[in-house]
């Protein structure tokens, strides 16, 4: 009787009417609308690349913690892992052998959820690093860091180049001919540097497109357009050959490459026009077939480059480039 009593008033009077709840607020208008796109840097994410440069000089690399995401994931050559404590094991492999570590931040470029960060680290090496027991020599390692960031100042992802060879040259390992050369390379500058921010102006997309058209054209042997693209004065400094402004060692590197990688691909990671700088991240991949600069010869073995080109472009020509490369042997 008291499950029908508690049934009945359950159900109510079937004489009775009840109003229909009230209709429940939405904005459906707002659903159907795309996404707001995110605008500028925020606050914590301005400070990103200077915390990152300290972070890597921070004991045991700890300072890295708090500045990764939990899911962040990083590159470095055959190295790629995702998790913030894979990341900082990556950092450690990387740099946790080298002492006394100081790092500056020379330049800095940044877009409102990237930016490529260039430092120079020094060091004691005081740990087994690459196969090699400790030297006790010191070392200077330039390179760049790429970081995409998030609005409350972590980051999510990050692609770290600078190259191995020229480090172990430091370290006397290595062709005579590299450690010969890396010994007479005077002292980088140890200057901090000012980040140049995004503007989104439309010469950016065109300095963009300057840097793409230029690879495209690298890659398809269309020689002619490819040294277009450069200024009859331009500059170039890599980690490896130092610097030149020989418009002709352009054209002899385009066919030194040609020539020593058998089915050459380009393949562009990523790209931003920032000021006057476009800077592009693109792997170069083939099949060796001779001696590529430091790169002893042996044919028919899978190569691969990973490279960094920041490139200043003045009056729709580049006219300076920093590379960041490091040869990677994929398979014998």
């Amino acid at each position: 009787m008291k499950r029908l009593v508690l049934l009945l008033a359950l159900l109510g009077c079937p004489s009775e009417s009840v109003d229909p709840p009230p209709a429940v607020p939405a904005d459906w208008k707002a659903i159907n609308e795309p996404p707001v796109a995110k605008k500028g840097l925020t606050i914590s994410e301005s400070a990103i690349a200077e915390a990152y440069v300290v972070a890597l000089a921070s004991p045991k690399l700890s300072g890295l913690v708090p500045l990764f995401d939990e899911i962040s994931h990083i590159a470095f050559g055959h190295h790629d892992a995702r998790g913030r404590d894979k990341v900082i094991e990556v950092h450690e492999t990387l740099f946790g052998a080298f002492e006394q570590r100081k790092v500056v931040l020379t330049r800095a470029w940044r877009t409102d959820d990237a930016q490529v960060v260039e430092w120079v680290l020094t060091g004691v090496h005081e740990h087994d690093w690459m196969a090699i027991p400790a030297t006790h020599k010191p070392v200077v390692i330039r390179g760049v860091t790429f970081v995409w960031t998030q609005d409350v100042g972590t980051v999510m992802d990050a692609h770290v180049y600078f190259s191995i060879p020229v480090v172990k040259a430091e370290l006397g390992v290595g062709p005579k001919e590299l450690i010969d050369y890396v010994a007479s390379l005077p002292p980088p500058s140890m200057t901090p540097g000012t980040p140049v921010d995004q503007d989104k102006a439309p010469a950016e997309k065109q300095n963009e497109k300057v840097v793409r058209d230029m690879l495209d054209n690298f890659e398809n042997k269309r020689e002619a357009d490819f040294m277009a693209a450069y200024a009859d004065n331009v500059e170039v400094e890599t980690l490896s050959h130092g610097k030149t402004t020989k418009k002709d060692d352009i054209r002899s590197y385009y066919r030194s490459m040609h020539k020593m990688i058998g089915q050459l691909d380009t393949t562009v990671i990523s790209e931003w026009g920032v000021a006057q700088y476009a800077i592009v991240e693109y792997h170069v991949d083939g099949e060796q077939l001779g001696s590529i600069g430091w790169i002893p010869a042996q044919r028919d073995r899978a190569i691969r480059f990973e490279i960094v080109d920041i490139c200043e472009i003045r009056d729709g020509k580049i006219a300076r480039v920093w590379r960041y490369d490091n040869p990677i042997e994929i398979s014998e």
